[in-house]
């Protein structure tokens, strides 16, 4: 067997990072950790194949052949391919060059630790794990980086997507969004421990119901699932206008009927239920609220939809 080769797993970390992100897109939360810790333990090893193939050696095995083969001399081992080293093992050691590594140990552990829970438990995560996916994104451009390896060519598909997470990760939004999130849920767990299931539903309607959440005249209103609690947090920002033309037909003539469709671009959200606020639209992306979505007409005010239609006079005539 031929030396391992550090293009090789370069090409299948690139391969994995794809469906990794493709799984975590259509919440496939099993297949994300199984694809991303994969992808991760590639890249990880091509660094170290890059300075030398046997520092993929299990010290642990003593394993002479799977040395030979890593050394290149394979022909000489008894057996068809090498053993290396666990993915959590290939971090510790790539955390050895690159003392710099930006995404955090416990984060890396736990991205690989779900892997093998997936993988051997069958383990079937349930939520998103926002943590884990930007674990993986700054850990493997990290290491991408040390390889040599150009930006634009790091990632085959979703460049926009991954470039958006590691820039928010880089600016500290992330980390505060995150932080957030965690203080919104420990909130709501204190709530939700000291009460019964009904005493709960019950707590969470009457915030609901009681909460002031005040929009200006040129922002449409909405709700959206709160990432800390789960419960329906408010949401304004700024919207448009889409039009739908409806075919009917009168006496034997057709013409077409305008039908507004109002698309809601949030700008900031308040829970309050568990008390998680975020006030730009950096943070809601941080948090995953979706950039756009369709709300009902009347979640905007008449002034505001009026003044809307009439700045696109062209749509409705």
């Amino acid at each position: 067997m031929a030396p391992l080769d550090k293009d090789e797993l370069v090409r299948s970390a690139k391969d994995r990072a794809k469906t990794s992100i493709e799984h975590y897109i259509s919440r496939d939360w099993g297949r994300f950790y199984v694809d991303a810790a994969v992808s991760l333990e590639h890249v990880s090893k091509a660094l170290l194949a890059s300075h030398n193939p046997a520092l993929l050696i299990d010290l642990q095995r003593k394993d002479f052949d799977s040395l030979l083969h890593l050394c290149g001399l394979g022909m000489h081992a008894r057996t068809a391919s090498p053993k290396t080293i666990s993915a959590a093992e290939a971090m510790n050691r790539v955390r050895r060059i690159l003392p710099g590594l930006s995404a955090q140990e416990e984060s890396i552990r736990n991205l690989i630790d779900t892997r093998d829970g997936v993988i051997h438990a069958g383990y079937r995560p349930q939520q998103s794990t926002r943590d884990s996916l930007v674990a993986f994104l700054t850990a493997s451009n990290d290491i991408y980086e040390a390889l040599g390896v150009p930006s634009a060519d790091r990632w085959i598909s979703h460049h926009d997507y991954i470039e958006s997470v590691l820039e928010l990760a880089s600016s500290g939004i992330e980390d505060l969004v995150q932080k957030k999130i965690k203080k919104g849920r420990d909130a709501f767990a204190i709530v939700s421990a000291s009460v019964s299931a009904q005493q709960l539903a019950e707590i969470v309607r009457t915030r609901t119901n009681a909460a002031a959440f005040p929009t200006d005249e040129e922002e449409a209103f909405s709700h959206v699932t709160c990432p800390a609690c789960d419960c329906n947090a408010n949401c304004a920002g700024g919207f448009d206008i889409d039009w739908d033309f409806e075919s009917l037909e009168e006496e034997g003539e057709t013409y077409y009927s305008p039908n507004p469709r109002v698309i809601i671009y949030p700008r900031r959200v308040a829970c309050p239920v568990c008390g998680l606020k975020l006030d730009e639209p950096k943070q809601l992306a941080a948090a995953e609220i979706p950039a756009q979505w369709e709300v009902p007409i009347d979640a905007v005010s008449e002034e505001a939809l009026t003044a809307q239609m009439e700045s696109q006079p062209g749509e409705s005539e």
